[in-house]
C-alpha cells in the first residue's frame, strides 16, 4: 500500500508508532523502591557459595589480536 509515496509494506518498529493515537494510549504508573547494597568480600562468597548469585561459565572469546590490543 502507498501513503504519501512510501511502500507502507514494509514497516519498522517507529513506523507503527505513527499509528497510535495518542488519547487512547494510558500510561500505568507505578512506585519503585531501590536501595543500594554494598557488600563485602566476604559476603559476596557467601552468597555465590549459597547459590543466591550465580555465575555463568561462559565467557567469550578474546576477538583482538595483539597489535590490535596495543
Amino acid at each position: 500500500m502507498m501513503k504519501n509515496g512510501i511502500d507502507n509494506s514494509t514497516k519498522t518498529w517507529f513506523d507503527e508508532e505513527e499509528d497510535i493515537n495518542n488519547d487512547d494510549y494510558q500510561v500505568r504508573e507505578y512506585e519503585v523502591t531501590a536501595s543500594p547494597n554494598d557488600f563485602n568480600l566476604s559476603t559476596l562468597v557467601s552468597f555465590i557459595e549459597s547459590g543466591a548469585i550465580k555465575i555463568p561459565g561462559f565467557q567469550r572469546n578474546y576477538v583482538w589480536d595483539i597489535k590490535r590490543a596495543m
